[in-house]
């Protein structure tokens, strides 16, 4: 008995999947149906597939990204209010999120009091980063400090030094929240100093100085 004729739509479901393509394959019935339709033009219809699978890539980082860099939540710059911080520069943030100062190996910082949105900024340029598939992590200054007096009196200072200097992107929040002892300001240091070697930092620092005891 012949094999039954296998159709286009078959043939194309089967290359997205050797491809290894989830997200268009999952668009794909929706996007031919609106090509039969004349809804979608070829052209179109491509382009929408590749969004489809652009999309799930970007996702499926992101989701990566929150596990391991210990971002607290998702905030993006679409969520930000510009409105509400008039004196913020749309245009420079969006610069910013183009992520130029990541290859370039520039430091940027956010200053001003709290509450006039810079964690959610910093936040998001750390999104955007994740999900160019680049390496983040995310601490406050307490945290981050306390996890290297915690390696040091283990003897694993070094170690931990090199999960912090990895990343491409750092973000250091609540900078100024909290007082910082002469044995964490070093400790701090040392991480800076290594990251400036190799990598840019992201600081997210409040107005208020941090007291050193």
């Amino acid at each position: 008995m012949k094999a039954a004729k296998r159709s286009r739509r078959d043939a194309i479901r089967d290359q997205l999947a050797d491809l290894k393509m989830p997200g268009a394959l999952e668009a794909l019935d929706e996007v031919l149906a609106g090509v039969d339709g004349g809804g979608l033009t070829p052209s179109e219809a491509i382009e929408t597939l590749l969004g489809a699978q652009i999309t799930l890539r970007n996702n499926r980082r992101l989701q990566a990204a929150m596990r391991s860099s210990r971002l607290p939540a998702v905030k993006t710059l679409a969520d930000f209010d510009f409105t509400f911080q008039p004196s913020i520069k749309r245009e420079q943030i969006e610069s910013l999120h183009e992520l130029g100062f990541v290859e370039r190996r520039e430091n940027v910082i956010f200053l001003g009091p709290p509450g006039v949105g810079k964690t959610h900024l910093a936040i998001s340029l750390a999104v955007q980063a994740a999900q160019s598939g680049r390496r983040v992590y995310y601490g406050t200054l307490a945290d981050l400090i306390t996890s290297l007096e915690e390696a040091q009196a283990a003897g694993a200072l070094k170690q931990r030094l090199k999960v912090l200097t990895h990343p491409s992107l750092l973000v250091v929040d609540e900078i100024g929240y909290l007082p910082v002892s002469q044995t964490g300001g070093m400790l701090f240091f040392q991480l800076m100093s290594r990251r400036s070697e190799l990598w840019q930092a992201l600081h997210a620092p409040e107005l208020e100085e941090a007291a050193t005891t």
